[in-house]
Order: structure tokens, then C-alpha cells, then sequence
């Protein structure tokens, strides 16, 4: 496994409550796949659009332009910063992988 999303439901938005890879993909197009397969499960579940949440740590800099690179809008917060993605504008990004997933976990 290289890479693990938690989400929530909240008022017909899927909250990306946890999003973490391994640092050896990190760069390499996997972040973009994994975004194109979560957004496909969400336009299936009727989703509107996702909320991503980055909390600042000693750890985690290197991801700090995640969201931003993704193409989600930001919306600063005082707890860290929260970016959206609508998923209305969204269109599936060209990546040189394909994303396997768990039928039982989605």
C-alpha cells in the first residue's frame, strides 16, 4: 500500500480528513491518481465537491503545496488551511498509473 485516504461526509462534501502517501511517490503522479479515483468514488456518491484540510507540523512541510498543486481553491483558516476542490469543474488528470482499489472499501 502506498497511500491511504480517510474522508467524512459533511453537508454534501466529501472532507479529506486524512490523506497520506508514501514520500517515495510523492512527485511522481500518484498524489494526481489517487485524486482522479477519489474524485470518480465521489461523482458516484453524488458528492459536490472536496475538502481538503493541511495542519502545518514540524513533518510535513514537504507537502504543504499538496492541495495547492491538485488544483483545489484555498480557503485559509485559523486551525491550518482548508482547500476546496468542485467537482463540477473537474476533470480527470492524464497519470501514468492506474489505481487499484478494494471493492469493500469504497
Amino acid at each position: 500500500m502506498i497511500a491511504a485516504l480517510i474522508c467524512r461526509s459533511e453537508n454534501g462534501d466529501w472532507v479529506i480528513d486524512t490523506w497520506v502517501m508514501s514520500c517515495r511517490v510523492l512527485g511522481r503522479g500518484v498524489e494526481q491518481a489517487v485524486l482522479n479515483r477519489l474524485v470518480e468514488e465521489a461523482h458516484a456518491a453524488g458528492i459536490r465537491r472536496l475538502i481538503g484540510i493541511y495542519r502545518p507540523t514540524e513533518r510535513n512541510g514537504l507537502v504543504s503545496e499538496h492541495y495547492a498543486k491538485l488544483g483545489f481553491a484555498s480557503l485559509p483558516t485559523g486551525d491550518g488551511e482548508r482547500w476546496t476542490l468542485d467537482l463540477a469543474d473537474y476533470g480527470p488528470r492524464e497519470v501514468p498509473i492506474v489505481i487499484k482499489c478494494d471493492p469493500d472499501v469504497f
